[in-house]
């Protein structure tokens, strides 16, 4: 038994595989969904789901697995196995506040944009840890700030210029092991006023755009030129199913 846990009626969870490193490609994961109203058992399900290294699943309760609309005293145990059983690890993250009608999740929103005059874009040689090559410029939204103006800032304070009417191309995406989504909104704009000046967070300086992929780019830097400069794509999603392989749609 890898997982076994008590959970109210009302939840929504979402059960993380994490695989060892001689995990196979592809794992069974046997779920057994015991509803319980005590002393006695009034539902039993069982799933079969098959997942590879960091994947996961969704496991929505309790509509479909109470009677009727009456969840009162209801619990649900959930039992977890793996085959092998010493493949890897399971852990069970709540999706939301509580209710099953919620539709909400953790999410990180972030931005990048490409700024481009003629054939030159403007790209920033990233420092700091994970990075170490040449990516377009950006940063986080704040709480509760516009999207559009969040890039606005970020433009200004990691390159000096002010830019005008940025236009959404896409978003890069991708779900972390902590179950929340991670997602970038990526812009792009030929508007811009000021002084170029560098920040802390690395060099910028203007590259022509067909020497981008020429040169030391990080962070699926190819994919996101699909989407930003040539307007191929709309969306560069990470995979968890595929060992995070990058697919352009």
């Amino acid at each position: 038994m890898l997982y076994h846990e008590k959970h109210s009626a009302d939840e929504a969870l979402c059960l993380v595989f994490f695989g060892s490193a001689d995990a196979e490609a592809v794992v069974p994961v046997y779920i057994n969904l015991s509803v319980h109203r005590d002393p006695f058992i009034i539902r039993k399900q069982f799933r079969l789901f098959f997942l590879s290294r960091s994947g996961y699943c969704s496991l929505r309760m309790p509509a479909s697995y109470t009677p009727g609309s009456i969840t009162q005293g209801i619990k649900i145990y959930i039992s977890v196995i793996l085959f092998p059983v010493d493949c890897g690890r399971i852990r069970a993250i709540p999706m939301n506040g509580g209710t099953a009608m919620e539709r909400t999740e953790r999410v990180i929103l972030t931005n990048l944009c490409m700024i481009y005059d003629g054939t030159r874009v403007l790209v920033e040689e990233k420092v700091g840890k994970g990075a170490g090559g040449i990516i377009f410029p950006g940063g986080h939204v704040e709480e509760h700030e516009p999207v559009v103006d969040s890039v606005i800032r970020e433009m200004k304070e990691e390159t000096g210029l002010t830019i005008a009417s940025p236009r959404l191309c896409g978003v890069k995406e991708w779900i972390n092991e902590d179950g929340s989504r991670y997602i970038v909104f990526l812009f792009k704009t030929n508007q811009f006023s000021g002084e170029l000046v560098s920040s802390v967070e690395g060099r910028v300086f203007w590259l022509e755009k067909d020497e981008v992929l020429r040169s030391n780019w990080i962070w699926h830097m190819d994919g996101l030129m699909r989407i930003m400069a040539d307007g191929e794509y709309s969306e560069l999603y990470l995979d968890p199913a595929d060992d995070w392989k990058p697919v352009l749609k």
